[in-house]
């Protein structure tokens, strides 16, 4: 699946959405990059940080919020 996955941008799966969003490889990208990754599952265009990024952060949060509650 992730590598499949729509992720915005015309990108599909997780390594080429790292590539596109931040321009590197998925085992380069921080943890709030890995989170805002995470968040594109949701709705990749809604949450797409090069059309909302503030939606992008947020939906960050989120993910990591709910990684602090589990």
């Amino acid at each position: 699946y992730l590598d499949r996955a729509y992720m915005g941008g015309g990108t599909f799966g997780i390594e080429a959405a790292a590539d596109f969003y931040f321009g590197k490889s998925v085992k380069d990208l921080s943890l709030a990059e890995a989170a805002m990754l995470a968040g594109l599952f949701k709705a990749p265009t809604k949450y797409a940080p090069h059309i909302n990024l503030p939606a992008a952060r947020a939906r960050a949060n989120v993910v990591l919020s709910n990684l602090v509650d589990s």
